[in-house]
């Protein structure tokens, strides 16, 4: 050691304060995480006690309903079960033959719709005329099946 550092060491060992770390080190080990244990210890099974004392709950008041009562409860929910069974096999079968309908509806619309246009593109051939260049004839056949088309679109589209 250095000088300067030997008049920092205390003459006495009570003056370094290990003794009061050490007895306060030892009162926590011994006193104090004991207590910190009890607590826990405590929180733990006051929750097992309140868990026990729910089980208890429920099975007190299962054992106070009569096998009959039991029973005739079971045959309410059976009977309520197949009620709502039937209903939902009407529902089911409804739904399918509202979505058959649709299905022929636009099914409907569309042939009609593909006549319409068919017929309003051999309408056009009869106004072209000799000369008219490839881009001119498209023109008029797109023109003339511009409006059935328009209304089949709105036609599905309200359907």
């Amino acid at each position: 050691m250095t000088k300067k550092q030997a008049l920092k060491v205390p003459d006495d060992f009570n003056e370094t304060g290990f003794p009061t770390l050490e007895f306060s080190l030892g009162k926590f080990l011994s006193e104090e995480k004991g207590a910190v244990r009890l607590r826990r210890y405590g929180r733990e099974a006051l929750a097992v006690i309140g868990t026990m004392q729910h089980d208890i709950f429920v099975k007190v008041g299962v054992t106070s309903h009569s096998a009959d009562d039991i029973r005739a409860k079971v045959t309410t929910f059976e009977t309520l079960f197949d009620q709502s069974k039937r209903k939902a096999k009407v529902i089911t079968s409804n739904m399918k033959m509202a979505f058959d309908y649709f299905v022929d509806s636009i099914d409907g619309k569309c042939r009609t719709a593909s006549i319409k246009i068919i017929d309003s593109a051999q309408q056009s051939l009869d106004s072209i005329t000799e000369g008219m260049s490839s881009i001119e004839i498209q023109q008029v056949i797109e023109r003339a099946v511009a409006e059935n088309k328009f209304q089949f679109i709105e036609d599905v589209m309200r359907e």
